[in-house]
């Protein structure tokens, strides 16, 4: 599988030579050598496909588990239009978008994860060199009953099991963080469903705020593909699936076959977004408008399209907007979380022994 990052490149070396107007079989072929070995080779298989007279979506579609569902019918889409490029450079920028707030999420969790890592070195330690005395000294005092003191005696006497708990935890989760990037565009329903990365990306998705920033980007892909299609006259019936297919927005693939017969039967776009729920109240009334004016009221055929353009630009400033505020306030409330809960432990270990001795020598 491709990483986001290797499609970006892929799509920014099939725009340059789609522009200029150049075969692809010939500039892929000459590209391939200026990539990274993964690329190089996927490249070159794809060149020598297209030079055996494959066109690009068979030569996709013989490559399924290189190339996600959503590159495929991104790529169906543009040739649809004639406007390859156009669809591409849209798939590079979001490709892009979602590798660069992976890469925050991973740099927001470095430090609170150091900090993690020394909370539980040191508290392992003061277990084996520290607390045996401790507790002895507590004993002697009559003041050994304690919640916290049975707490570290369990603690102490179980080490072997749950020591190398973290260390190994956090290698599990560094792997499928890394793995993720190579299935973030996959979707839910495909592929192995244990693989590490498949659950890091599904998990990804799930944040709460990760996912609502995942949802605007995604949906601002579609809206965008959609406007794209019916600039060129695609039929709505025929453009919506597609866009649907090429967005990657997991709500609207779920509820594709229902979108489709909705539209068959006649419905509006902006019922048909309402029912699936797969877009804001204020983007459903602009559409609505629009299709509203678009069946005679006086704007033309091109009011939906333009409305879709600007439901595309609103959906990515919000999502812009939610990925500032996101890199900004995750790393204080990782660091708060980690921090404040090692301090707490720390806290309770040292002072609720010493509250049971101070009580212990009270007595009479």
């Amino acid at each position: 599988r491709l990483t986001l990052e290797d499609l970006a490149v892929l799509n920014d070396e099939i725009c340059a030579l789609t522009r200029a107007k150049l075969p692809l079989e010939l500039g892929l072929k000459s590209a391939a050598s200026g990539l990274g070995r993964q690329l190089a080779a996927v490249v070159d298989t794809l060149a020598n496909q297209l030079a055996g007279g494959a066109t690009l979506e068979q030569a996709l579609d013989q490559q399924q588990q290189t190339f996600p569902p959503v590159y495929r019918a991104l790529v169906t889409a543009g040739l649809k239009t004639g406007r390859l490029d156009q669809a591409l450079e849209s798939l590079s920028g979001f490709s892009r978008t979602l590798e660069e707030l992976r890469q925050k999420i991973g740099l927001a969790l470095i430090y609170p994860t150091i900090v993690l890592g020394l909370a539980w070195a040191l508290w392992s330690l003061f277990l084996v060199s520290l607390f045996p005395t401790f507790d002895t000294v507590l004993i002697d005092f009559g003041a050994g009953d304690g919640l916290m003191q049975r707490i570290m005696r369990t603690a102490s006497v179980t080490m072997p099991f749950w020591v190398p708990a973290l260390p190994l935890g956090l290698i599990v989760a560094g792997s499928s963080w890394w793995m993720s990037r190579k299935w973030l565009l996959q979707p839910a329903s495909s592929g192995p469903v244990w693989h590490p990365g498949r659950c890091s990306a599904s998990m990804l998705r799930r944040l709460p705020w990760i996912g609502s920033i995942l949802m605007n980007f995604h949906r601002a892909n579609f809206t965008e593909l959609l406007a794209m299609m019916l600039e060129y006259e695609v039929p709505l019936v025929e453009a919506v699936p597609l866009a649907i297919d090429a967005s990657g927005d997991p709500q609207l693939a779920k509820h594709r076959q229902p979108i489709i017969d909705s539209l068959e039967a006649g419905c509006s776009l902006s019922e048909v977004l309402q029912s699936a729920n797969a877009t804001t109240p204020f983007v459903r009334w602009m559409i609505d408008a629009a299709q509203g004016q678009r069946q005679g009221q006086g704007r033309g055929p091109g009011a939906l399209q333009a409305a879709l353009v600007q439901a595309s630009t609103i959906l990515k400033r919000r999502a812009d907007y939610q990925a500032e505020w996101f890199q900004l306030a995750f790393p204080v409330l990782m660091l708060a979380v980690v921090g404040g809960g090692a301090v707490l432990v720390y806290s309770l270990s040292l002072f609720l022994p010493v509250i049971d001795l101070l009580d212990a020598l009270s007595q009479p």
